[in-house]
């Protein structure tokens, strides 16, 4: 008999042993009620960095840009922090924020480094560009500067005519192995021949960069809320 017929008091015949009325009752009315209220809405997930492809800026265009800015600047030149400071200012100013700055600022030489420094005189950078048209070139003359000795051989080559001709001896395998000889009682000279996995060049770090997640407006860094 129907819910109706019920409450409008109309007869009906007793139900079967075991059928409490009460409790489908009960459930029954609870169940219009549940279906009454309404839903709550779903909790918004919070906003995920996004890839350098959903970057409305050309991450390449502005690194290019700003580095030309600077009058002593060659494309393959080497790059510091000090170079790439105003080029993260210039992403912040258009809204593309790097996810892990910090990472990024990892992988490049500071003002400090003995490769940075001699790159500064005129006759040490006339040197290192050419010699960094060798690929591997950079890390091989950064891991130079990581030894007393490699740093003395730096300065012979650049003071050498023929400084071209040796370090490009130095490069192969068997002029890796002798320099590795030479300092094999600094662990700083192990696995001379292999990259240091540092930006060294422009075309470094914007392959870094498009490598990077990047936050949305108003998005915070997870690395910075669970500080």
């Amino acid at each position: 008999m129907s819910l109706q017929s019920i409450l409008a008091g109309r007869a009906f015949r007793a139900p079967r042993r075991g059928f409490n009325f009460k409790l489908a009752l009960a459930l029954l009315l609870g169940g219009c009620m549940f279906a009454a209220r309404p839903r709550l809405a779903a909790a918004k997930e919070p906003a995920k960095p996004v890839g350098a492809a959903e970057q409305k800026v050309d991450l390449a265009a502005v690194v290019k840009r700003t580095l030309s800015q600077n009058v002593d600047y060659r494309p393959g030149d080497l790059i510091s922090q000090n170079e790439i400071e105003p080029i993260v200012d210039e992403l912040l100013n258009l809204g593309v924020r790097p996810a892990d700055n910090e990472e990024l600022y990892d992988a490049i030489l500071t003002a400090n480094d003995h490769l940075v420094v001699l790159f500064q005189a005129p006759g040490s950078r006339a040197f290192i560009r050419e010699a960094a048209k060798t690929p591997g070139a950079y890390d091989a003359l950064e891991r130079l500067g990581w030894t007393a000795a490699g740093r003395e051989m730096l300065d012979q080559l650049i003071a050498n005519p023929d400084g071209q001709k040796m370090f490009q001896t130095l490069m192969t395998p068997a002029g890796s192995a002798k320099f590795q000889e030479l300092v094999k009682n600094d662990p700083r000279g192990r696995n001379f021949g292999l990259p240091t996995g540092r930006v060294h060049t422009a075309d470094d770090f914007i392959q870094r960069l498009q490598s990077k997640a990047f936050l949305q407006p108003g998005q915070t860094n997870p690395r910075d809320a669970k500080k």
